[in-house]
């Protein structure tokens, strides 16, 4: 049997149960002459056809019952899949986009509908979200199957959507004395409570987040009461159609856009202009969008441009907030009011340096919902290539001398913790690897002793208002007890094992 033919077993078994037994396909047989070598197009068919069947060994009719009803529709199921036809129609039916449901690729969901001799079918396939056949969709997809060798993970069918074992249904159900097949090894109770127990307790963490904020869509960062929820979400998401189902139609609950097929950010932001439209403010494309916010306003015209571009469920949820194809293409860009802008961008800077104490802002930071690391950022590049406006670089200047430092800002920021220990009354201490200072801090302190000759003569200076002159530098040595070893602390204890044991064969567990 060739490749092709055997990948299509694994769908069959995975998404009804059926197995490639004798005895099966006999049952099957036994089943189309029955009715007449037909098989029925409707479900509300299949009781009095397992009735039929019911005669006879009880047992052998429990084992065959549920693969006997779905074995054809399995092969038919499998057949559509494997076809490289159907595979490319689906293809060209999404495009360049991920599909988020079913409803998406309505071509495929037709086809499967015709094939499998069930319209009524389709309707409910267009509201899948998860499952193995989305799974299956979004493989084929993200693969182009239709362009290079499939992938396993075309036809593999994650374990909480798969058909628990006719073994393990069937092992306390002999009623004639049969020897029971033995089932197949279950999940540990404990690892599946402990797991369940999780999940609620996330899901419980997410609720607050989602009635706090009105989506799902969290950075991995977010905590609830100490619980990492953003991370937990987004382990959720990694997960994706191969979710338990009722985890997921918890989650859905919750946000149905909590899993969307386009990155986060552009989930956030559309949040934004959501609760800008239900805050009263039409957007009005056509006028430039005004009354939003600077960025949300460019943000905006931004989508509007790239309307053809979007996903189609994309441009669904536009036309929600009111931005329809009609007004997309009417829309005009945002007015920026420079001298607006840059007031607005000095108030957070302040802000910032009052609570951090200085201006060297990592580019992830915000004040106030204002990006202000990237706003630093930008004035710094504009500074360094002579092209930032004088009167914006003093007054920079004028809230932190040292915002544009000719070294990298991390490490000014890290020379600002220390200075701000020292002010608040730790004493500089080399010759006992600085213990008056957090771990953190006490090995930057070491690791600036340990390459000062290196340092630029401004860096110097700026550790000499901390008492670590060039001479107080040489007697530096690093802290035993530090968890978080600098470079240079690993070094200084490589250079003793090797001078008393002639070399750097250091057994894990030799002691510091």
């Amino acid at each position: 049997m060739c490749r092709r033919s055997q990948r299509p077993s694994v769908v069959m078994y995975g998404c009804c149960g059926a197995a490639r037994t004798p005895a099966k396909r006999s049952l099957w047989r036994r089943r189309l002459r029955l009715h007449g070598g037909t098989r029925p197009g409707r479900k509300d068919l299949w009781p009095d056809q397992l009735r039929l069947m019911a005669h006879g060994n009880g047992l052998a009719w429990r084992v065959a019952a549920r693969d006997a009803v779905t074995y054809p529709e399995a092969v038919t199921l499998a057949a559509t899949l494997a076809d490289a036809g159907v595979q490319q129609q689906l293809l060209d039916e999404a495009g360049r986009h991920q599909p988020h449901s079913l409803a998406d690729v309505p071509r495929l969901v037709g086809e499967l509908a015709r094939r499998l001799e069930r319209p009524w079918i389709a309707g409910r396939l267009a509201a899948i979200t998860t499952g193995p056949l989305n799974t299956w969709v979004r493989a084929c997809v993200r693969s182009q199957a239709g362009h290079r060798p499939k992938t396993q993970s075309m036809w593999r069918i994650s374990p909480p959507h798969r058909p628990t074992p006719v073994s393990q249904l069937l092992a306390d159900s002999s009623d004639r004395g049969e020897t029971p097949v033995q089932p197949d090894p279950a999940l540990l109770p404990d690892s599946a409570e402990g797991a369940a127990r999780g999940f609620a307790r996330g899901l419980r963490h997410a609720r607050t987040y989602a009635a706090e904020h009105g989506h799902l869509c969290a950075p991995n960062t977010v905590q609830m009461e100490g619980f990492a929820v953003g991370l937990w979400l987004a382990n959720q998401r990694a997960a994706g159609p191969e979710l338990a189902p009722e985890r997921a139609a918890a989650l859905d609950a919750l946000d149905p856009w909590w899993n969307p097929p386009w990155n986060l950010w552009w989930q956030r932001i559309y949040h934004r202009a959501q609760a800008h439209v239900r805050a009263g403010q039409p957007l009005a494309p056509d006028l430039g969008f005004p009354g939003t916010p600077e960025g949300l306003g460019e943000w905006l015209y931004d989508q509007c441009a790239d309307y053809p571009q979007l996903h189609p469920q994309q441009q669904r949820l536009l036309t929600d907030i009111g931005i329809t194809p009609e007004q997309a293409r009417a829309a005009k860009p945002r007015r920026k009011n420079i001298k607006a802008v840059r007031h607005t961008a000095l108030d957070h800077a302040r802000a910032y340096a009052a609570q951090h104490g200085h201006l060297c802002a990592p580019t992830s930071a915000s004040q106030g919902g204002f990006t202000v690391g990237k706003w630093l950022h930008s004035q710094r590049v504009r500074a360094r290539r002579g092209q930032l406006d004088p009167v914006l670089n003093r007054t920079l200047t004028d809230i932190d001398p040292w915002w544009n430092p000719p070294w990298p800002t991390d490490w000014q920021r890290e020379h600002h913790h220390a200075h701000a220990a020292v002010t608040a009354g730790a004493l500089p201490d080399p010759e006992a690897g600085f213990r008056n200072f957090d771990d953190r801090t006490g090995q930057w302190l070491y690791a600036q002793c340990v390459n000062y000759t290196a340092l630029q003569p401004g860096q110097q200076h700026l550790l000499a208002r901390l008492g670590l002159t060039e001479l107080v530098a040489g007697t530096a040595v690093p802290n035993p007890a530090t968890r978080h070893p600098a470079m240079e602390t690993g070094l200084h204890y490589a250079r003793d094992w090797a001078a008393q044991h002639g070399d750097l064969d250091i057994p894990r567990t030799a002691p510091t």
